[in-house]
């Protein structure tokens, strides 16, 4: 049976501030440190039979999320976008909405591993955030 769908993370290394892509640049990921955008993807997903992909976040700011969200506007077999809010900021909601209007956008992502609290995703103030992703009907992946 064949794959139709996987998700994939795009970057573009000389977009500006708040793009961050440090993490890009240890030995080990020498081999993917450069560009990986929509075009550099199609032939490969052509070729395994992929049918669509969902766009998962890299950066914690919804300045990528947006970009992402053209991105799967340009491209109709982007399915997707697992973009990301700040859950903690009292602005989340107003973040939030203009983004769940886009019908691509399919979720909400932080990468909670790389917060140094341990118990950052039962914070009060994230627990808020997650609240309102809730009312919104907005998965939080």
């Amino acid at each position: 049976m064949p794959v139709v769908d996987a998700h994939q993370h795009f970057w573009q290394l000389d977009q500006p501030e708040p793009f961050d892509y440090a993490w890009l640049g240890t030995p080990e990921l020498a081999p993917i440190h450069r560009d990986r955008l929509p075009d550099d993807l199609k032939p490969q997903i052509d070729q395994a039979g992929v049918n669509h992909t969902i766009f998962v976040q890299a950066q914690h700011h919804t300045s990528e999320t947006r970009w992402a969200l053209r991105l799967a506007d340009q491209h109709p077999w982007i399915a997707g976008v697992v973009g990301w809010v700040d859950l903690a900021s009292d602005r989340c909601e107003a973040q939030l909405e203009p983004l769940a209007e886009h019908p691509k956008f399919i979720g909400v992502r932080h990468v909670t591993e790389a917060e140094p609290d341990d118990d950052f995703i039962i914070r009060p103030d994230i627990l808020r955030g997650l609240k309102i992703l809730e009312k919104h009907g907005v998965p939080f992946d």
